[in-house]
């Protein structure tokens, strides 16, 4: 999405977020590029049998935007549960 849309889509104006949150990113989420996404770990197979009842004995990497790990903070922003515009709202790290 471009600015304009974001803007609306977390409920402020382009206006408010020059003035207030001008040192907040938004971000979309790019699930279908793997460049935008990090393996942080995996859930063992043992684990996953675990927790499923033996219905999964598969091990389970666990990806996640690396905006995540590139910022302080960063939130998640959707405007409801089955809407496909997700939206990683970051602070950037301090120098």
């Amino acid at each position: 999405m471009e600015p304009g849309p974001i803007s609306r889509h977390v409920g402020i104006t382009p206006e408010e977020y020059r003035a207030k949150y001008s040192l907040v990113k938004f971000f979309n989420h790019e699930h279908g590029n793997p460049a935008a996404l990090a393996t942080i770990g995996t859930i063992s197979v043992d684990e996953i049998a675990r927790v499923t009842g033996g219905v999964f004995a598969e091990p389970l990497e666990i990806t996640i935007n690396r905006k995540v790990i590139e910022y302080v903070h960063c939130s998640l922003v959707t405007v409801h549960h089955s809407s496909p515009n997700k939206l990683f709202i970051c602070n950037p790290k301090p120098i």
